[in-house]
């Protein structure tokens, strides 16, 4: 979701809102923050004055579609094919190729986040061996591919997943 953390900061165009609150919620609030984003007053606000709407849920499009309607939904192509279609002129971002790591209940996506990342690097220090180069690191990083996680740098050298697309839908501002 960093992908669109950083994109969703850049071209937000005032207060941010994410439905339904949650710990996914939470922390893509709490991203938003450092990267210059504005968050609608954190997880669990209404997305009614949010300009921004960040649907994480099907079950949540009829929220955001009656509480937010001046407002320019971001979501995953899979929640539009469950949900069904957005209304005529609704302005919206759609991202493919987002992979959704979640984190279970015992554990805040945060810290999966981190889990995640020092598997990464612990992989890839295993497979450089006792000679650690550059460009040894930058060849076995290359090849690393972290199955548990859906990660695979050997087939998607930058982000270890499928490429990231977003399509912009409905009137532009």
């Amino acid at each position: 979701m960093a992908a669109t953390n950083c994109r969703l900061a850049a071209e937000a165009d005032g207060p941010v809102a994410v439905v339904p609150p949650g710990a996914e919620a939470e922390a893509l609030v709490s991203s938003l923050r450092p990267a210059g984003g504005e968050a609608d007053g954190g997880p669990g606000a209404g997305p009614a004055a949010a300009r921004e709407v960040v649907v994480l849920d099907a079950a949540a499009l009829p929220r955001a579609f009656s509480e937010a309607s001046g407002a320019r939904l971001w979501l995953d192509r899979n929640l539009l094919v469950q949900g069904g279609r957005l209304p005529p002129g609704r302005e919206a971002v759609v991202y493919t190729g987002v992979g959704a790591i979640r984190a279970g209940p015992e554990a805040p996506p945060l810290e999966t986040h981190a889990r995640i990342a020092g598997g990464i690097l612990a992989e890839v220090l295993l497979a450089t061996g006792r000679d650690l180069t550059r460009a040894g690191f930058l060849r076995a990083f290359g090849a690393a591919h972290l199955s548990d996680f859906g990660l695979d740098y050997s087939a998607n050298a930058l982000t270890g997943g499928a490429p990231i697309r977003f399509d912009a839908l409905g009137s532009r501002r």
